[in-house]
């Protein structure tokens, strides 16, 4: 297992003591929990603002966190490993190293789930509804009606997604989709044609 420099200085810097014990383990256990997609994004972003900690010092901390976690979980690395590989490359406390590891080892499962699965992925699409709606113009409401289309997509449900998605267009916008979709089925049905 080997961690590129980059992540190597950011790791070394969190010895630096500009962390409180606290935040240290805040980051850690959000992050792990991004990672497993348990908590979204947000979580970091109001450790951000819960510890006064820079937004690009933060980043730079989870990107290497990432890194490190992902490629233990690649590896199936120990704890002993880890405490190593952390032991090399920075000056982080006994303590610091401990919570890292057991935090690791508490997630390892829940990490390699998300290699397993192609890491982090879009939604799947579920249901889609519709419904068509006049509009009309002008003060007095004397203009012509125009129709304006409201959809509803039904999300597989996940961490940093909505389960809904509403969406309006005009009457000129749903035909461009429409031709678009027409397009794709076409696609489609050709790829399956050849197979």
């Amino acid at each position: 297992m080997e961690l590129c420099s980059q992540s190597k200085k950011v790791l070394a810097s969190l010895a630096g003591g500009n962390l409180s014990d606290k935040a240290f383990k805040d980051i850690i256990t959000n992050s792990l929990e991004v990672f497993t997609q348990e908590k979204s994004d947000e979580a970091l972003k109001n450790i951000a603002n819960k510890h006064g900690i820079d937004d690009i010092y933060l980043k730079n901390i989870v990107s290497a966190l990432s890194i490190l976690y992902f490629e233990a979980a690649k590896h199936d690395a120990s704890e002993s490993e880890i405490s190593n590989l952390l032991e090399d490359v920075s000056q982080l406390s006994a303590d610091q190293i401990s919570l890292m590891t057991a935090a690791y080892s508490y997630k390892a499962p829940q990490l390699r789930a998300v290699l397993g699965s192609g890491g982090f992925r879009l939604p799947y699409l579920k249901d889609v509804t519709w419904r068509v709606d006049h509009v009309y113009e002008g003060k007095e409401g004397d203009k012509p009606s125009l129709p304006k289309f409201t959809i509803g997509l039904s999300l597989e449900p996940q961490v940093n997604v909505h389960q809904q998605l509403q969406i309006s267009c005009t009457l000129e916008a749903m035909q461009d989709m429409v031709a678009k979709l027409q397009d794709m089925v076409k696609q489609a049905e050709r790829l399956n044609e050849t197979q």
